[in-house]
């Protein structure tokens, strides 16, 4: 599989430096599987090496690192303890085989909470590209540094809890 994961969270905060809210991130996949069979998705699941996680949209390094740095400490996703990540489909719901709502478990930080979102499948030749992505509740996952829920008075170091993975999964039809 040619897999890539990426969080897509744009922009700075309004003094300028970059926020882990406002910019874009990617990691590898390892130990992914699409069960694919009939022309439907059956099932299907991937891990996240957590500690290939690096910020894409930042160019000054010192600044790049600060941010890849934080991400990976306890404050966010504890990649010293939790290296990986992982997402198990539990539900696949078609009406044409292409447009999906799938449901599964992800897992963050050792903690697992249902998701559902919307997926595409496009079957071209040999490969079956599958698309998504997956908004989710970082404070479900114990990731509440400056979150609004937790914090009062943050006003713009404040971090949005709604995070968005773009998933894309390509696997061969076999």
């Amino acid at each position: 599989m040619d897999d890539v994961l990426v969080g897509k969270m744009m922009g700075t905060g309004n003094d300028g430096l970059p926020r882990p809210d406002r910019c874009q991130l990617s990691g590898q996949i390892s130990n992914a599987q699409l069960d694919y069979l009939n022309g439907k998705i059956r099932g299907g699941s991937f891990e996240m090496d957590m500690t290939t996680i690096t910020v894409e949209d930042i160019t000054d390094a010192n600044s790049n690192a600060r941010l890849t740095n934080h991400l990976k400490s306890d404050d966010f996703f504890s990649v010293e303890k939790f290296n990986k990540s992982s997402f198990k489909i539990t539900e696949a719901k078609t009406s044409n085989g292409k447009d999906y709502q799938i449901t599964g478990n992800l897992i963050i930080k050792g903690i697992s909470n249902p998701v559902t979102f919307p997926a595409k499948v496009d079957v071209q030749g040999e490969k079956i590209i599958a698309t998504a992505s997956i908004v989710f509740d970082r404070t479900k996952f114990d990731i509440k540094y400056r979150s609004g829920n937790y914090f009062e008075n943050l006003a713009d170091k404040l971090i949005y809890d709604e995070v968005s993975l773009d998933v894309k999964l390509v696997a061969l039809n076999q």
